[in-house]
């Protein structure tokens, strides 16, 4: 009877000091060590070389720039950036390593002045969004662009989904928390789901995340985008200037605003 009552107090403390939150709600205390692998400084080089291959311009909107480390090597590179994420986790950590405006905003509702040379949406930012919210954040950036300005943002493929993130598993720590992440993918949906526990240790508190990520083919996606009014200007595979394709890992897409 003891052990039993035992076990129910230990469950009953467990319930007490869990919490479930949105996706990003607390994962910036942990995102950066989670995420230590990207080469931050080689993507800003890549998109520096796509913009001057398509393009041009130096000022840069960030939408959905989480912990500000994009923002910190493309402005150490010369750009003009700023940035915004819904999390509030998420910005804490932005403003602490980015020496640039940033706020808390929705994709679907930027709230920046137009004339921006380039509005970037990378790390799969995209996937998170249903169709109609793609179109939305499309036509957001759209109405944030110069006429000529880029709109740019990455995808993963299915391929890649299916090669390595169907199960995928890992714990580890950093600081003053430890984190559990479990992926799968719903492959009827297109639904790659990620969980995502992490534990303040001192206290003993633990908050879940579920981030589900809509994994498009690339023609649904850009069909999308299309309907905000942005004309295609090229699909890159990884970050390279040759084509992307549904073999490819990571896709970048490039639409530009038109009119003058």
């Amino acid at each position: 009877m003891g052990s039993f009552s035992g076990l129910i107090r230990r469950a009953y403390n467990w319930r007490r000091l869990s919490n479930t939150v949105p996706p990003y709600g607390v994962l910036g205390q942990a995102y950066d060590h989670m995420m230590r692998h990207v080469d931050y400084e080689g993507w800003a080089e890549y998109i520096e070389t796509l913009i001057a291959h398509v393009g041009h311009g130096r000022r840069i909107l960030d939408a959905g720039c989480g912990t500000g480390r994009l923002m910190s090597a493309l402005a150490q590179r010369g750009f003009s950036v700023a940035g915004f994420d819904r999390s509030r986790s998420m910005i804490r950590q932005a403003r602490q390593a980015a020496q640039a405006q940033t706020v808390v905003a929705d994709m679907t509702a930027m709230p920046f002045n137009p004339g921006w040379d380039v509005v970037l949406s990378l790390y799969d930012v995209m996937l998170y969004l249903d169709l109609e919210s793609v179109q939305a954040a499309a036509a957001q950036a759209a109405a944030l662009l110069r006429p000529g300005g880029l709109f740019i943002f990455d995808a993963v493929t299915e391929s890649l989904v299916l090669d390595y993130w169907r199960r995928f598993s890992e714990r580890d720590r950093v600081g003053l928390w430890s984190y559990k992440r479990s992926s799968w993918y719903d492959r009827p949906n297109q639904l790659q789901h990620t969980r995502i526990r992490l534990r303040h240790r001192p206290s003993g508190r633990v908050w879940t995340e579920h981030h589900r990520q809509y994994i498009y083919d690339l023609e649904t996606l850009a069909s999308a985008v299309e309907l905000a009014g942005l004309s295609p200007v090229g699909r890159f595979h990884e970050m390279t200037l040759s084509p992307g394709s549904e073999a490819s890992g990571r896709v970048h897409f490039v639409f530009r605003r038109e009119g003058v």
